[in-house]
């Protein structure tokens, strides 16, 4: 499948669990390359991005981050 996010503002997603986007795939890296999320400002949120299963670096760095408890987490 394919899954496109691009210029969101994603602002003060608070509370439990808090989270902007959050992405549940398969343990697998040919998801990784069908997934686009660039061009977004996430602001204030407990979690910027959470992907499930995803590479301990955050795979979609042309997004701005800004005031967020964690940018980037594999899982919550």
């Amino acid at each position: 499948y394919n899954i496109t996010i691009k210029y969101n503002l994603i602002l003060n997603h608070r509370g439990e669990p808090g989270v902007g986007i959050e992405i549940e795939q398969p343990d697998t890296t040919d998801v990784l390359e069908t997934t686009i999320v660039e061009g977004n400002l996430i602001i204030r949120n407990n979690y910027g991005i959470v992907l499930w299963y995803g590479p301990e670096e955050n795979p979609y760095p042309k997004n701005i981050f800004a005031r967020n408890e964690v940018n980037y987490a594999t899982s919550y």
